[in-house]
């Protein structure tokens, strides 16, 4: 109850990986089935919810005052192209052409083929200018700007983490927001 039912769920598929591996490789004897397995669980309410365009534009916002347009870009790119935070980041270059996004999603495997919408279109741009006179030659569309380098999943979490604490400070409270 304290922890919550992912955190329960989680801990159970962790055990049950290991009484697997242990009654396979023959370090656990006496078990005829795994006990971890099958226990048809509550599944905890999805996480995923959509994002309004105010509190969008508060995290455009708030990375561009904290001087992270590149952040902003990645947001952009979310939005715009509704793509995983990993297929965002792994996002080349070369999956752009004639106007279009052409990307094989790492989670499910299933080829997008989507216009690219005038917004994207002008943030990128935008992040190319800042580019030049770099010196760089990355196959990568978002850059982490503070490095020039590709985005890693860690420094992107933390610095989002970051944004999103300054976009909610800067929020109207709950009860007065209105959706977008």
């Amino acid at each position: 109850k304290e922890r919550g039912l992912a955190t329960a769920r989680g801990v159970l598929t962790v055990l049950g990986i290991a009484i697997k591996w242990g009654l396979n490789s023959g370090k656990i004897r006496g078990l005829a089935f795994n006990p971890a397995r099958d226990l048809d669980m509550q599944q905890p309410p999805p996480r995923a919810r959509f994002l309004s365009k105010s509190e969008f534009l508060a995290l455009v916002e708030s990375a561009e005052r904290l001087g992270r347009p590149d952040m902003a870009d990645v947001f952009y790119t979310g939005v715009w192209t509704a793509q995983r935070q990993a297929d965002r980041l792994a996002l080349k270059l070369s999956a752009i052409r004639n106007g279009r996004f052409v990307v094989r999603q790492q989670k499910t495997g299933a080829i997008v083929n989507a216009p690219v919408a005038p917004e994207l279109k002008k943030r990128w741009d935008q992040a190319a200018i800042r580019r030049q006179g770099k010196n760089l030659k990355s196959v990568f569309v978002h850059l982490n700007e503070a490095t020039w380098q590709p985005w890693n999943h860690y420094t992107y979490r933390n610095l989002f983490a970051e944004i999103r604490a300054e976009a909610a400070k800067q929020a109207p409270p709950k009860a007065q927001r209105k959706p977008a």
